[in-house]
């Protein structure tokens, strides 16, 4: 359908179409004339003097430019020419005499019960379009406002519900192609409109306002679920199809950042709308074909990148309401073969597995899952079936050979998941003789605080010391010289202040920090020592040390210092000691005595 005089206001968003009336209204249309037939030249006030061209084609259809920054389809300097030239055309349509005789009655909505008065002339003959009044006030009506009077008005005015229901069937049920609104069109320009380039010093630049392309993917949506509530459902699979894709085009780096804007939501229910529209009467094959071939290359878009739509899983649920038995099946295979070597494969997989099972053929879903077991996921998915059968020895049996498998690609954190899945399995079973086995592994192979916890409430408490000295050594935590943080946090959980002092007085590099961190865990119990060692590393740091973050890292042990039991004094005289020394380093004596 073509851009015309009479619907452009359907193609742009309505912020960008209001604004353009206000600049109609103020008067910022100057110098408007029609230089050759059908072809316009206006200049329009704003930021700056804009220099606009419309052309009107023979079939109505209109081009138009401007000079302005604004990188949307239509901007409101357009909008504001195209309502004056409007105002201009209809004012010379009002003065044929034949226009009482010639106007379209299907478009005629009265509105008074008392038809003697239809062809009153005493009153002005102003059309509702161009009645400020009415204007003005249609801007502050709802829709539930108005729909509320269009019914209650047409129960008694026959003419009237005739006229209504002829006005939105024409603009909301399918229609022939030549005169159906394009809404793939019209859902495009009002995304790419969301694009606001803004002036720098050096010129121009765009960024995308990601909340108003939320607001007009709601508005566009909103009217999608009318359509299909009035059965186009063509129109509205159209709307969601293209939203998505619109969005996807204007998706980039900055889409990451838009935690506060709806772009989940919008998708959810463009998916949704999607999913309903697609199995309703006038949907037909070609149409399904089309729609699954789209969402199928928005599965490696940005969107899906960024988890606001998961587009396999969209595409999943459509391939299941549009294709049956065989095809559905040959479908999945091809994207599973398309996507060999990648991550998403394994999502297809998982579809097929699904669509096997759905259609009650469990053994090929089965010889699937066989095929595809080198799979992490659907080794994942064959131990969750064999677990909710109660079939643990041969959930234990797949697991150990994915273990197997990970290790021998040296890929450590899959071998370690599946031992964690391998130790819930015994947990399960209440086997403690393998909980500490599985535990006493997971722990040497990557010393986790949570396994040692574990091991603690499995072994009986005369045996602990034996067995925990031996744990700490397989994994190699011994007091060696060098900062372990985890070392640090079991000799704290155990309560062994000895070793805890060894363990910070033995390190050769990078004490003070360890030092600090330990302080609260030691001062009742070596706080003399500690306050020796403190005192020798802060005059260390402070020697070799010099900028802001230093001096205060310097303030923060000295606090330390200070908090030890009996050790004020001590601190003061360190703090005086420091400030005399470098009492050049002015930032340093500032930070010290604040």
């Amino acid at each position: 359908m073509n851009i015309t005089l009479d619907n452009f206001q359907d193609f742009i968003p309505s912020r960008i179409y209001w604004r353009g009336v206000d600049y109609q209204e103020s008067g910022a249309v100057t110098q408007l004339q029609e230089k050759s037939a059908g072809t316009w030249h206006a200049t329009v006030l704003g930021t700056e003097n804009y220099n606009v061209t419309v052309r009107i084609g023979q079939n109505g259809a209109l081009t138009w430019s401007c000079d302005c920054p604004y990188d949307g389809s239509m901007c409101k300097h357009v909008v504001a020419t195209l309502l004056e030239i409007n105002d201009r055309t209809s004012d010379n349509d009002s003065d044929d005499d034949e226009f009482e005789d010639d106007y379209d009655a299907d478009f005629e909505i009265v509105f008074d019960d008392d038809d003697s008065d239809d062809n009153d002339d005493d009153g002005d003959d102003t059309s509702l379009s161009s009645d400020p009044e009415l204007e003005r006030l249609l801007a502050l009506a709802t829709v539930n406002d108005l729909k509320a009077f269009i019914r209650q008005r047409s129960t008694s005015d026959s003419s009237l519900r005739r006229a209504v229901i002829e006005h939105l069937q024409s603009l909301y049920l399918d229609q022939p192609d030549d005169v159906a609104i394009d809404y793939e069109q019209k859902v495009d320009m009002a995304i790419s409109s969301c694009i606001a380039t803004h002036r720098a010093r050096y010129g121009y630049y765009e960024a995308t306002d990601w909340e108003e392309v939320v607001g007009q993917a709601n508005d566009l949506l909103d009217e999608g679920e009318n359509l299909l509530k009035a059965s186009n459902a063509r129109a509205a699979v159209a709307i969601a199809v293209q939203l998505f894709k619109s969005i996807d085009k204007m998706a980039d780096e900055s889409i990451a950042y838009e935690e506060e804007s709806d772009i989940g939501g919008v998708c959810d229910r463009a998916g949704n709308l999607l999913l309903q529209a697609i199995v309703k009467p006038g949907i037909d094959s070609d149409c399904r074909s089309s729609v699954l071939e789209s969402i199928k290359a928005l599965t490696s878009s940005e969107l899906c990148d960024y988890n606001y739509c998961n587009f396999n899983n969209l595409l999943q649920q459509l391939t299941v309401l549009t294709l049956q038995g065989d095809d559905a099946i040959k479908f999945v295979d091809q994207m599973i073969a398309s996507h060999a070597g990648k991550y998403s494969q394994c999502d297809y997989i998982k579809q097929k597995i699904d669509l096997l099972e759905q259609l009650g053929r469990h053994d090929e879903a089965e010889r699937t899952i066989d095929q595809y077991i080198e799979t992490p996921q659907i080794r994942q998915l064959r131990v969750d079936r064999l677990v909710a059968a109660q079939h643990y020895e041969e959930a234990l049996r797949v697991i150990d050979d994915g273990i197997a498998v990970a290790i021998e690609r040296q890929h450590n954190g899959t071998a370690a998941d599946w031992t964690k899945r391998k130790l819930a399995i015994y947990e399960a079973l209440g086997d403690t003789e393998q909980q500490i086995n599985v535990c006493r592994e997971l722990f040497v192979r990557r010393s986790d605080i949570e396994r040692y916890r574990k091991l603690r409430s499995l072994i009986p408490a005369k045996q602990w010391p034996q067995f925990l000295a031996e744990l700490l050594t397989d994994a190699g935590l011994v007091i060696n010289g060098y900062s372990d943080y985890r070392l640090a946090e079991i000799l704290i959980e155990e309560g062994d202040h000895d070793k805890l002092f060894d363990y910070v007085s033995q390190i050769k590099k990078g004490r003070l920090d360890e030092a600090i961190r330990c302080a609260i865990h030691l001062r009742d119990t070596h706080s003399k020592q500690l306050l020796a060692l403190l005192q020798q590393d802060i005059r260390d740091y402070a020697a070799t040390h010099v900028g802001e973050s230093h001096y205060r890292k310097l303030a923060d042990a000295l606090r330390v210092v200070g908090g030890l039991p009996n050790c004020r004094a001590a601190a003061a005289a360190l703090r005086t000691e420091l400030c005399s020394t470098y009492a050049r380093r002015r930032r340093m004596v500032e930070i010290l005595r604040e």
